[in-house]
């Protein structure tokens, strides 16, 4: 998709929001023309909004292409704007009267250049609507769907026969691929059947191995979540995608149930590259009443640093320190908050504050892969500035950030603990899924061996 960017990187980050009455903008619609020989039209703030509502129309019927061609007329309109601003800023000294011009013609190209960002956002909603849809109705959706119902009844019969065979065993009798499919059946039977242990507290072996019969036939609907969860910290973002939109939100009867496939979704939709659907959702979601009860502080505060680093994706600073500020008062002391801070300094051009921010971030002794990365992170911007990657863009230091962070917070929280060892059935059922689907997922889909911790 071209784009027109309606600003040089660096007015983008400099430019406020500002209102500016029509009076004041006619005011100074003469001096608006263009050496190129491209004139503003004479009322060049309307037609930008005029442009953006049109942008948003087409948006909203699921027409992306119309909808790309009002937010590149909303951009260059902001382009023409900036450009006649910098010719009176850069003229030479001028009685008041004309200071003043230039100043008011700031002020347009700075109003322009707000409306056809919004255009923008418009316009990248629609084609990410186009792409999303086209990506789940794919020939490769269409063949892991085909494959599925092969996939999960071998899954299955193979979590039997390991549960079986643990049967009168310790675990550490059995060969490690034997002992990794037992436990991945004990837990899927508790996830999925209630299955309880033994009054000794051992594993009820012979009833998890029926359980696990059952669910080679009918899977519940949560089995969808798990999957798609596990696929994500998997880095298998397009088949989390897949499976997460077979799952009918409706067949969820827990109301956390619900919540969870509501996060589960906005995080697939940013692994899958669609920050306007994710957005869109989370701010949805953010937004509910009660939504903060049911999910809790931690959570709602994850919710808002998701959005902050969206913020920053889409140069938007100020929102992403505000979000990042509320988040952190709902999570006092959370790390993620130093990285996203650092993140968004970096985005702006302050790179030696970025590295002083992450350098000041307090790091436990033993964590020394965190550690590592920090310093990494810190020197890359102060030897590359612009030229360094977004460490959070990178997908799969994101999912061992996550990953990290909730098993540091296991040590303390019991809520954590269970989380942790939530994500970590979710990530083996994936992964022993992906075995059984040849030709899609598996080593050949580049799935790392499961015998790291976070960061190695």
């Amino acid at each position: 998709m071209p784009t027109v960017p309606p600003v040089s990187s660096r007015e983008a980050r400099h430019h406020a929001r500002v209102a500016w009455p029509i009076p004041a903008i006619t005011g100074v619609v003469l001096l608006l023309g263009c050496g190129s020989g491209t004139r503003l039209p004479d009322d060049p703030v309307a037609e930008a909004r005029r442009s953006r509502d049109q942008a948003k129309e087409a948006c909203e019927k699921r027409e992306p292409k119309r909808a790309e061609a009002a937010a590149t007329s909303a951009e260059r309109l902001a382009q023409l704007a900036w450009e006649q601003a910098d010719r009176l800023r850069g003229a030479k000294p001028a009685p008041d009267a004309e200071t003043e011009v230039a100043k008011t013609a700031e002020g347009v190209a700075r109003e322009v250049t707000r409306v056809a960002r919004e255009a923008r956002k418009f316009a990248d909603l629609a084609r990410e609507e186009a792409a999303f849809a086209e990506k789940v109705n794919s020939l490769k959706a269409k063949a892991y769907r085909t494959a599925r119902k092969a996939a999960v009844l071998a899954l299955f019969q193979g979590l039997a026969l390991a549960a079986e065979q643990a049967e009168g065993k310790d675990l550490s009798q059995l060969p490690k691929p034997v002992a990794e499919s037992a436990r991945c059946a004990a837990d899927a039977a508790s996830q999925y059947l209630q299955r309880q242990p033994k009054p000794d507290g051992s594993p009820d072996w012979p009833g998890i191995a029926a359980d696990m019969r059952t669910l080679s036939t009918s899977p519940p609907p949560t089995f969808h979540l798990y999957l798609a969860v596990g696929f994500c910290l998997l880095a298998q973002p397009g088949l989390a995608l897949y499976e997460i939109e077979m799952l009918d939100p409706a067949a969820l009867t827990d109301s956390k149930e619900r919540l969870g496939q509501r996060i589960v979704h906005v995080v697939v939709c940013h692994q899958n590259g669609y920050p306007r659907i994710a957005v869109r959702e989370l701010e949805s979601l953010a937004a509910e009443e009660g939504m903060a009860k049911e999910s809790g502080p931690e959570l709602e505060a994850g919710m808002y640093f998701l959005l902050a680093w969206l913020s920053i994706q889409d140069g938007k600073y100020a929102e992403a320190e505000t979000q990042i500020v509320h988040a952190s008062q709902l999570y006092p002391n959370n790390p993620i908050a130093v990285f996203l801070t650092g993140e968004r300094l970096a985005a702006n051009g302050e790179y030696e504050k970025a590295a002083e921010s992450l350098e000041s971030m307090a790091v436990d002794p033993e964590d020394q892969w965190l550690a590592a990365r920090v310093t990494k992170r810190a020197r890359e911007l102060r030897d590359r500035k612009e030229q360094a990657e977004p460490l959070l863009c990178n997908a799969t230091f994101a999912c061992e950030l996550t990953r990290f962070f909730i098993a540091k917070a296991a040590r303390k929280s019991e809520a954590a603990q269970k989380l942790d060892q939530t994500l970590q059935s979710a990530k083996a059922q994936a992964r022993a899924f992906l075995g059984r689907l040849p030709g899609i997922g598996g080593e050949s889909a580049g799935v790392p061996p499961d015998d790291r911790k976070p960061g190695e």
